[in-house]
């Protein structure tokens, strides 16, 4: 570098230099005399030679220095005081700056040596002048690349200063520190190479990516193998090299993890985010097992757990059947398939055995038989296995759980006496082979995939001497005199796979062969293909076996979007299945785009997801696409076989159209509204049935709006078709056929209604019924004339008449009031005709006819045209019409007629009915509800939200209760959550419910109001202190003071209850008294408590001696019970009172009760028998007995005297009572004439 320097000399400065050198001149002098003298000695002292020996040489240090510093420029008169100093980190710069604006540039050098970037980790600027700024471009973390960089230092004067004419020198010392550049953590990578049942093999791969810091000398370079995540006990430290494959082993089943320890480098970066070197990790996890699992025969069932999700190989040998001397038994056969399992999933193993008797092996093999003749053995048992427990012959109503079978052999069988041998046949493939036989005996059967012995069986031997027959997914057979036959074999279950290099089979020996998938069967006849030991496509000797084998471990990555329609908007989770045993890369992007097209991003956004965590996508258009970042594993793998990481692709397409589509079921389906809004109803009648090329009638269409609320039910029967003379599901007219022809039945109306039922229910519920589409009629044939006639069309104002013969009943279709029958199609009369369309009234039949389709509806007044849809039906070939409530449209033409349901089109085959949201009302509402008393106010404010959207997080939940309907006058805002009451007070006064407007996340604020978090009044609030009125009840009741003041208290007691009359036509019970009645003014405090009772009515008695009266509630008296059969007293009538505590402040008396009438006299006859007599034959009588007496005291009426039929006397009218010291009596009297009464009323 090249040093500048520059000397400004004014006046001033030469000045100084005089000044320097008259002060610093004689001690200088001094100095340098005294120097030359010591010289001098010291020259005389060393007159010698001096002898250096060795080598010399200058090293220069490999590092990071300031190699110069020199102004490189001034301004306003600013200059270097003295030459600027530079060490390796640190600077002096001397600095004179005469005015404000005065500054010096200084260019420094920086000389990197070493190969390796290096950074600026720290800058100190000081200056001895406070007024003085020094600053540095050499800022911290500026990056020094090898070799030479220039930077700059500034002195200058610091804003707003004013200078100091005394003070204008400084010193600026700036020090640096510098260290390596390396911000970038080393890497370290763990690869699953390779695993084998216990065995896994990984490579290990670390780096120093970034920075040229190196790796630490202190790193541990070690791993273990641990059956814990976060914990090294139980495993074994080994050391690993970089780059190398190394294997290590499990001792047991299960998921084991790589522990290793983090890395570091110089620079002090740490890998995996971990906090320094000596921190061990889980860096992958592998789930190791034991590949293979065998099962031999052991007379029971065995069961087989999947350890892993993935696809295992399944392979199963059947048993031999049983040998007797050279009639060899058959042999078991062979299948192989793959099925995919979850981790924890089990399998049910039975394995087939032999035999060396007449027993059949386990697992289904037949039972041979022996005479003095001959000698048979038993049949090999099959090999299966299930996802269900149990034996093989236990599982036909369980088909669908046997995942694979292998047939077991035929008995062999020995003619001993005639030295003739008969071997059984093998078993397995897609049959069993047949057993040789003597040649009188039964000829046999092997087992195929649908018939043979039993299902899971072999035949026992029947007579003589037979071998049973071998076992298998359908048994062989056996009889007398053979060897059995063998059973077959079974690999047609859908779960069981052709996959990785597997292809299902069977294999057999000497059998039938087989190309199709579901019964793929090899064969090959030479003894070179028969084992005791299980060999892979040979057929087996002795007991069955079977073997599973973990082939592929589902080690998949999936990211799977679930979807969950609302009305307005879609919930999605987005879910994230990870199978590869190695962890999810740290640097995956979890965001998601909705974009208007599936190609590419459009319209839209990235926001972030949380897997696992569900978020909300808003409508806007009926269709949209999702897309988001695909991922991967530490190790690599990519979500769903994608073939790069952090990547948009479009993940699912989002129809936030709400529908809901009914097939034909044959029984009533129902939809219940999602949300309140307007729904599209869609129906489409079935067609007619068709024979030949006479064509069933096709079914009408019809379509309008109804307005749904959320919860409310439809009740949909879909119309069904035939292909017989039986009539159509919901009301099909029924066809007939003869020996000259034949009609097909009429198809099924399809209608949606408010109520459950067939449409020919609903004659008196038509009001319930909102939409149909008519049936069509049946086609009929006149077979013998070679004469087609095809049914009517269904649907709209009418349906079509059906072609005829022409001595055939003319027919008419169902019309809005007339047809065959209402919701039900005619059926055929005689002869031959087809079945007539259902409908709102189903078509007419008769004979030689084809039927006539059914009538459609949409005069319902809560079907509507809304938002572009017309409610209209349409029919094939029919009457159109343009009235709103018959609206009909008509195309002839073939091309408008579907058996895919299709918006104005005839349908062909079966019914259809679709129910779409098109627009949700999605209103949201604050509904203050609020339950009114004489001063106080209960208020609710609920909130009604069908926006589909959530309510704002910052929405304000407070009330006002103000004096003024325009302004907030006289209250305080307070808090209230919705839904929870809170209460307001007011006396004979109006005031208002002021609340916050409130809003929806998306924006929708309530009750259409212009602006959220805005004061309005809400409700009116009216404070009416109303008269309060108590009436009987039984029990106490309360009044609860609203005011301190003056009360106007009535209070009714209650009637007494009538005499009872006397038997034998006696005298009349005596009335009951009336109640007393009282009114007085009481005082009364605020928010004290009184007991308020109202007296019941007496029970009125009724005729014969033990009937009474029962007293009013709470204290009339019972009436006394007659005797003989005089009447019984009537019940006294209750008081009502008003009390504080045991205080009564006033009370109304209850009535008396009236007294019972004498008895007219009886007496017995010649026969014993009691009989009344009328007074002149009196031989007993009796008096009336007394009635109750009344609440407060009141008599009741006295009984009639003994005297024949004598009256009752009434009870006596109820009074009052009045406590002075807190009531003042206004007027009393005696008008209770039911049950009491109480009222109170403030009036001061």
């Amino acid at each position: 570098m090249k040093k500048l320097k520059k000397y400004v000399v004014a006046n001033d400065e030469i000045k100084k230099q005089n000044n320097f050198y008259k002060k610093n001149i004689i001690p200088i002098f001094i100095f340098v005399m005294v120097l030359a003298i010591m010289l001098s000695i010291g020259y005389a002292a060393l007159n010698q030679n001096l002898s250096i020996s060795g080598e010399a040489f200058l090293r220069v240090k490999e590092d990071v220095r300031i190699t110069g510093i020199a102004s490189s420029g001034s301004e306003s008169e600013g200059y270097e005081t003295y030459t600027p100093e530079y060490y390796k980190k640190s600077l002096k710069l001397y600095n004179t700056l005469p005015n404000a604006a005065s500054k010096i540039t200084y260019a420094g050098e920086i000389s990197n040596t070493t190969s390796a970037k290096y950074k600026v980790s720290s800058v100190t600027v000081t200056s001895t002048n406070t007024n003085v700024e020094c600053t540095s471009d050499l800022v911290e973390n500026a990056v020094i690349s090898p070799g030479k960089t220039t930077f700059y230092v500034v002195a200058k004067y610091k804003d707003g200063i004013t200078v100091d004419q005394t003070n204008t020198d400084s010193v600026c010392n700036v020090n640096y520190e510098f260290d390596v550049y390396d911000f970038t953590p080393p890497t370290l990578t763990v690869r699953l190479v390779s695993q084998s049942d216990l065995n896994a093999t990984f490579n290990i791969v670390v780096k120093d990516e970034d920075g040229g810091s190196g790796l630490s000398s202190s790193n541990i370079y070690k791993y273990c193998l641990s059956s814990s995540s976060t914990t090294s006990s139980g495993c074994t430290w080994r050391s690993y090299v970089s780059g190398s494959d190394f294997t290590d082993s499990a001792i047991t089943d299960g998921t084991y993890y790589l522990l290793v320890y983090a890395v570091s480098d110089n620079a002090g970066n740490v890998s995996s985010g971990k906090a320094n070197n000596g921190v061990y990790y889980s860096a992958i996890s592998v789930q190791l097992y034991k590949r293979t699992t065998t099962f031999d025969y052991t007379g029971s069932e065995q069961i087989f757990t999947a350890p892993a999700d993935g696809y295992y190989k399944l392979e199963t040998w059947g048993a031999q059947g049983g040998t007797h001397s050279t009639s060899i038994g058959g042999y078991g056969g062979y299948s192989v398939g793959v099925v995919k399992l979850s981790q924890g999933q089990q399998l049910y193993i039975n394995v087939g055995g032999t035999t060396d008797s007449s027993s059949g092996g386990y697992n289904g093999g037949g039972t041979g038989v022996n005479n003095i003749y001959g000698t048979g053995r038993g049949g090999g048992g099959a090999t299966h296995i299930s996802t269900s427990t149990g034996l093989l012959s236990a599982k036909s109503s369980q088909k669908d759980t046997i995942l694979i079978v292998s047939g077991g052999g035929g008995g062999g069988a020995s003619w001993t006496n005639g030295n003739q041998y008969y071997s059984g046949g093998s078993g397995g493939g897609i049959s069993g082979v047949t057993g040789n036989k003597h040649t009188s005996g039964t000829t046999t059967t092997g087992g195929t995939q649908t018939s043979g012995g039993s299902f899971g069986r072999g035949d026992n031997g029947t007579s003589g001497w037979a071998g049973g027959a071998g076992s298998g997914y359908y048994g062989g057979t056996s009889g007398s005199s053979t060897a059995g036959a063998g059973g077959s074999g079974y690999i047609a279950n859908s779960s069981l796979l052709t996959y990785d290099g597997v292809t299902k089979h069977m294999y057999c020996y000497n059998c039938t062969t087989s190309t199709a998938d579901s019964t793929r069967t090899e064969s090959n006849g030479t003894s070179s293909c028969t084992s005791e030991t299980a060999t892979t496509n040979c057929a087996k000797s002795g007991n069955g076996y079977s073997k599973i084998t973990l082939i592929e471990i589902d080690s998949t990555l999936n990211l799977t979007p679930v979807i969950n329609k609302k009305p307005t908007s879609i919930d999605v989770t987005i879910n994230i299945e990870n199978k590869t045993g190695s962890d999810l890369s740290s640097n995956n992007i979890y965001k998601y785009y909705v974009s208007t097209s599936e190609t590419s991003l459009t319209g839209g956004n990235w926001n972030v997801y949380t897997p696992g965590t569900t978020f909300n996508i808003k409508k806007k258009s009926d269709i949209a696409y999702l897309w988001i970042y695909s991922i991967s594993t530490e190790d690599g793998t990519i979500n769903d076989s994608l073939s790069s990481s952090n990547t948009p692709y479009m993940v699912k397409k989002l129809d936030f159209i709400l529908k809901s589509e009914f097939s034909y079921t044959g029984s009533e389906q129902i939809f219940t509204a999602p949300a309140d809004g307007y729904y599209k109803l869609e129906t489409w009648g079935a067609q007619g049935g068709t024979h030949s090329t006479s064509i069933g009638g096709y079914g009408g269409y019809s379509v309008g709006v109804v307005k749904l609320s959320q919860g409310q039910q439809l009740y949909i029967n879909v119309g069904g078709t035939t292909d017989s003379s039986s009539g159509g599901y919901n009301g099909g007219g029924t066809g007939v056929n003869n020996i000259y022809g034949t009609g097909r039945g009429g198809g099924g109306a399809t209608h949606i209604s408010t109520s459950t039922g067939l449409l020919s229910a609903k004659s008196s519920q038509k009001d319930t019924i909102l939409i149909v589409s008519g049936g069509g009629g049946g086609g009929a044939s006149w077979t013998n004339g070679n004469q087609y006639y095809s049914g009517g069309s269904g649907g709209g104002i009418s349906g079509v008449t059906g072609n005829k013969h022409t001595s055939g009943t003319t027919t008419t279709g169902g019309t809005q009031t007339s047809g065959g029958s209402f919701g039900r199609g005619d059926n055929g009369t005689s002869g031959w005709a087809g079945g007539a369309g259902s409908g709102y009234y189903g078509g007419t039949s008769g004979s030689s006819t084809a039927g006539a389709g059914g009538s459609g509806y949409i005069a319902n007044s809560s079907l509507l045209t809304y938002d572009g849809v017309t409610k209209h039906m349409y029919c094939y070939n029919c009457t159109t019409s343009t009235a709103d409530s018959t609206r009909t449209e008509s195309n002839g033409t073939s091309s408008c007629n579907s058996e895919t349901a299709t918006a104005d089109c005839a349908k062909a085959g079966a019914g259809y009915a679709k129910i779409t949201l098109i627009k949700a009302d999605s209103a949201l509402n604050l509904i203050p509800t609020v339950n009114m008393k004489s001063t106080v106010a209960n208020i609710t404010v609920n909130i009604k939200n069908t926006t589909g959207s959530d309510l704002s997080s910052n929405n304000i939940y407070k009330y006002y209760i103000s004096t003024s309907e325009t302004s907030l006058v006289g209250g305080s805002w307070n808090d209230y959550t919705p839904g929870t009451a809170f209460t307001a007070n007011g006396l004979n006064e109006t005031k208002y419910l002021w609340l916050y407007s409130i809003s929806t996340s998306n924006g929708t604020i309530n009750d259409d109001l212009d602006n959220k978090d805005t004061p309005y009044m809400a409700e009116t609030l009216v404070f009416v202190l109303s008269p309060e009125e108590y009436v009987y009840t039984g029990t106490a009741q309360t009044f609860i003071a609203p005011l301190t003041g003056t009360y106007e208290i009535t209070l009714y007691g209650a009637k007494g209850g009538a005499g009872g009359l006397g038997l034998c036509s006696g005298g009349s019970g005596g009335a009951g008294g009336n109640g007393g009645y009282v009114k007085a003014t009481v005082t009364l405090e605020a928010n004290e408590t009184y007991i308020v009772w109202v007296g019941g009515k007496g029970t009125d008695s009724s005729y014969g001696d033990t009937q009474l009266g029962t007293g009013g509630l709470s204290d009339g008296s019972t009436g006394v019970v007659g005797s003989g059969v005089s009447g019984g007293g009537g019940g006294g009538g209750g008081s009502t009172y008003f009390a504080l505590g045991d205080t009564v402040y006033l009370r109304a008396n209850g009535g008396g009760g009236g007294g019972g009438g004498a008895d007219g006299g009886w007496y017995r006859n010649s026969s014993g028998s009691t009989t009344c007599g009328g007074c002149k034959n009196r031989n007993m009588g009796a008096a009336g007995a007394r009635g109750g007496n009344g609440g407060g005291g009141t008599l009741g009426g006295s009984g009639a005297a003994n005297t024949c039929q004598a009256s009752g006397y009434a009870g006596s009218n109820g009074t009052y009572y009045i406590n002075q010291s807190y009531s003042t009596l206004v007027e009393s009297g005696s008008t209770g004439t039911g049950d009491g009464k109480a009222i109170i009323k403030h009036i001061s």
